[in-house]
C-alpha cells in the first residue's frame, strides 16, 4: 500500500485541540493526565510540519502461527532538526505509554477477569547511522493473553531527520537501501506515483502486484519451479494492466468524503488469483 497526504497545520491544529480539550475535561484524572501529554507532543511536531506525508507498507500473510510481517517506510515533510525530533519522541514515547496503558485498564474493567494487555515503550537516542544520518528507535513491547497463553510481540522504529523531513521506517533494510535517493532528492525506478487533487487530503493505493506475491508466499508455492514463476508473472502483468485499488479522502466547506475505486479488471485477476492459491493449496493437501 502506498499513501501520500496533505494537509492544513493550522486547520489540524484548532482540529486536534478542540478534540483533545473536549476529551481531557472528562473526569477521569490519569486519562486526562495522558492526553495533555499526548496534545503537547502532537501540537509541538505539528510546529515544524507543513503536514505532507509519503508512506508505503508491504505486507506478508502470516505462515502457520507466525506474527505478519511488515515492512514500512514514510517521509514526513517539515523544517524539523535532529534535537526536535528527539525531544518531541522522548515525550510521546512516555505519554503514549501511559496512555495506551490506561485505554487498556478501562476497556478491561469491563470484563475483571480478563487479564490485561500491557504496552511498553522504550526511545533509543542515535540507535544507528546510515549514510551518516542519525536514526533514533523507539521499540514497542506488547504483552497479550490469548487462551491463557502470554504473547509478546516486539516493534522497532527508526526515526532521522534528512532535509528538514522525518524519516521513519520499521525495516532496517528497505531504510538503508532507500536513504540515498532520500537524500538526493531523486525519484527512484519504482517511485510512487500520486498525487493530490483539488480538496483531496490522502490518496491511498495498493497495488495487486504485491498481493499476488504475498499470496503465493503464504501458500507455499515452489518459487523456484519454472511453470509457477510463469503463471505468477502472469497474474502480476494482469493487475499491472488493471491498475491499483484507489482510496481518495477529500475535504471542503466542512465536509469530508472517502471515495473507493476499484477497476473491475483488478477484481477479475483478484478471482483469478484466489483460483490459483486454491489449486495449490489442494496440490499441498493431496502430498
Amino acid at each position: 500500500m502506498n499513501a501520500v497526504v496533505r494537509g492544513n497545520p493550522t486547520g489540524q491544529s484548532q482540529f486536534v485541540t478542540g478534540l483533545f480539550d473536549a476529551l481531557i475535561a472528562v473526569d477521569y484524572p490519569d486519562f486526562a493526565d495522558s492526553l495533555k501529554q499526548a496534545k503537547a507532543s502532537y501540537l509541538s511536531t505539528l510546529e515544524h510540519s507543513d503536514a505532507g506525508a509519503v508512506i508505503s507498507v508491504d505486507m506478508t500473510l502470516p505462515l502457520d502461527n507466525q506474527q505478519p510481517k511488515i515492512k514500512m517506510i514514510g517521509l514526513t515533510t517539515g523544517d524539523f532538526t535532529a534535537a526536535q525530533l528527539i525531544a518531541n519522541c522522548r515525550t510521546s514515547v512516555a505519554g503514549a505509554e501511559k496512555l495506551t496503558n490506561t485505554l487498556f485498564s478501562i476497556i478491561t474493567a469491563l470484563s475483571p477477569l480478563t487479564p490485561i494487555p500491557q504496552n511498553h515503550q522504550q526511545f533509543n537516542e542515535n540507535a544507528l547511522t546510515i549514510d551518516g544520518i542519525p536514526f533514533s528507535s523507539v521499540v514497542t513491547t506488547a504483552k497479550t493473553t490469548v487462551a491463557g497463553t502470554e504473547k509478546t510481540t516486539m516493534t522497532t522504529v527508526f526515526y532521522g531527520v534528512v532535509g528538514g523531513n522525518i524519516v521513519y521506517a520499521i525495516d532496517e533494510d528497505a531504510l538503508r537501501a532507500k536513504l540515498p535517493a532520500i537524500i538526493a532528492a531523486k525519484p527512484l525506478a519504482n517511485s510512487i506515483q500520486l498525487a493530490p487533487k483539488a480538496d483531496e487530503l490522502a490518496l491511498v493505493a495498493v497495488q495487486g502486484e504485491k498481493i499476488v506475491q504475498m499470496v503465493a508466499e503464504s501458500a507455499h508455492v515452489d518459487l523456484n519451479d519454472a511453470d509457477i514463476i510463469a503463471q505468477l508473472n502472469t497474474l502480476k502483468e494482469g493487475y499491472t494492466a488493471a491498475g491499483p485499488v484507489l482510496m481518495s479522502v477529500a475535504a471542503s466547506q466542512a465536509q469530508s468524503t472517502v471515495a473507493m475505486t476499484i477497476p473491475y479488471k483488478f477484481i477479475a485477476q483478484s478471482v483469478k488469483l484466489g483460483l490459483f492459491a486454491k489449486a495449490h493449496q489442494k496440490k499441498l493437501a493431496s502430498h
